[in-house]
């Protein structure tokens, strides 16, 4: 066989990632210089050993390796340096399993219904992001908060994420199964038929009594004005540390009843 019939054969040979996705020879220069490309959405090409494909020995950077969801990507940013994980792919990597890891949904039930959106599950669309928005406030862990922005998001993404000191993630964080039923904020005690007001406060430092209430809305009341000044007391604390869209965000919270 003459090497322009050997050519032709080759060109358009298929083979397959470890995850499924299809590769295709594009072109066949020399037995050293095979041009391959990934039949997704992506086409990604890149030059191989011809022997190297025949036994699938090479890798899709936009397969999705990371919890069935996530892939690498083309770019500058790397999961690990010199053996390290770098702080970007450890942040991206921790909220892929806050929203896809079901051994993660039993400890806590509130992730079940989150998602991140499609730009951030190519990781060096996220690592850029973390790197034009990421700030420190002090020695403070910094996390990356989805719904302060905008109440009740699920979706993590660009648009409605920003990273807040962890005094300040720790104001929204909430306990459904002490409560039960009651609204945020209550607790009933059958033995006194009567609704109990409480509020955690890192102003204060502990959890705060606001009272004892016969209606649990009129205790609600109480825990929603309570919660709502602290939150802005937090805001101004940080005010000039944080970005402004997060102060105004804290300003002007408001507490729903659940």
């Amino acid at each position: 066989m003459v090497r322009s019939d050997l050519k032709q054969a080759r060109i358009g040979q298929v083979s397959y990632t470890k995850y499924g996705t299809p590769v295709i020879v594009k072109d066949y220069i020399t037995n050293k210089k095979v041009l391959i490309q990934f039949q997704d959405d992506y086409k990604y090409e890149y030059y191989v050993e011809y022997a190297k494909f025949k036994i699938g020995q090479f890798e899709n950077p936009y397969d999705k390796t990371v919890l069935g969801v996530g892939c690498i990507g083309v770019g500058k940013y790397r999961p690990t340096i010199n053996g390290k994980i770098t702080k970007q792919y450890s942040a991206w990597r921790n909220m892929l399993v806050r929203c896809y890891d079901e051994e993660k949904h039993k400890e806590r039930e509130t992730y079940e219904e989150c998602t991140v959106c499609d730009e951030w599950l190519n990781f060096q669309n996220f690592a850029k992001w973390y790197d034009e928005n990421f700030y420190q406030c002090g020695d403070e862990e910094m996390h990356i908060d989805k719904d302060i922005l905008l109440k009740g998001n699920k979706k993590y993404c660009p648009q409605y994420c920003v990273f807040v000191p962890s005094n300040i993630n720790v104001l929204f964080t909430k306990t459904d199964k002490l409560r039960g039923n009651c609204p945020i904020g209550v607790c009933y005690r059958e033995e006194d038929n009567l609704y109990f007001a409480f509020c955690n406060s890192n102003v204060i430092g502990k959890r705060k009594y606001l009272g004892s209430f016969h209606n649990e809305f009129d205790a609600f009341r109480e825990y929603k004005k309570y919660k709502e000044s602290i939150i802005r007391q937090v805001a101004d604390v940080y005010k000039g540390r944080i970005p402004n869209k997060l102060y105004e965000a804290l300003y002007n919270y408001k507490v729903d009843i659940t």
